[in-house]
């Protein structure tokens, strides 16, 4: 919008997606600048906010530590999850997110999870960013400057943003500073 309704947004409209069934791909490059973001915060397709690609939530049955998480339950193929997330619930009421450095048939090794426990065993996990979650409608991966998504239709008719910025507005060193009569969509 413009004049009296102004459009703040921190995404960057996408298109030029190749596609390979329902995956469409696009690679993110310095045509759309992304600042310090390893991970977009998100993915919006027509208006409508879309979920990271994610598996199910697990309960940890397992042991481990503050940086490594051992699932008898799991057959993952080796380093398969490197580049993604765990999703871990450290303490209840809690999520904390690290990257996964690697990982072995039913562990996973990642940066410290914050709040951990005093055994550092996460009560819960799921696993986040990974290509072999895109499984409906929306579901998205950002991974090697590259930004896949799941739709069941032609992509590029559609209007896709990506999120290039965590926040909007910023006011370093400012006081007194007014918005009057703003409207959140």
């Amino acid at each position: 919008g413009e004049g009296k309704m102004p459009v703040l947004s921190g995404g960057k409209l996408i298109n030029n997606f190749t596609n390979s069934g329902n995956i469409y791909t696009v690679s993110i490059t310095s045509s759309y600048p992304r600042k310090a973001i390893k991970v977009p915060t998100g993915v919006v397709i027509n208006g409508k906010w879309c979920d990271i690609a994610r598996s199910e939530e697990f309960f940890t049955n397992g042991t481990g530590s503050f940086t490594q998480l051992v699932d008898a339950s799991k057959n993952w193929v080796t380093n398969e999850l490197v580049g993604s997330y765990i999703i871990a619930q450290p303490v209840q009421w809690t999520w904390s997110a690290s990257p996964i450095t690697s990982n072995t048939n039913n562990t996973i090794t990642f940066y410290t999870i914050q709040n951990a426990t005093s055994n550092g065993v996460p009560i819960a996990y799921y696993v986040a960013n990974n290509d072999s979650y895109l499984s409906s409608q929306g579901d998205w991966t950002f991974r090697n400057n590259t930004l896949k998504v799941f739709y069941n239709s032609n992509l590029n008719n559609q209007n896709v943003q990506f999120s290039v910025s965590d926040s909007i507005i910023g006011g370093l060193n400012s006081s007194n500073i007014v918005f009057k009569g703003i409207t959140f969509e």
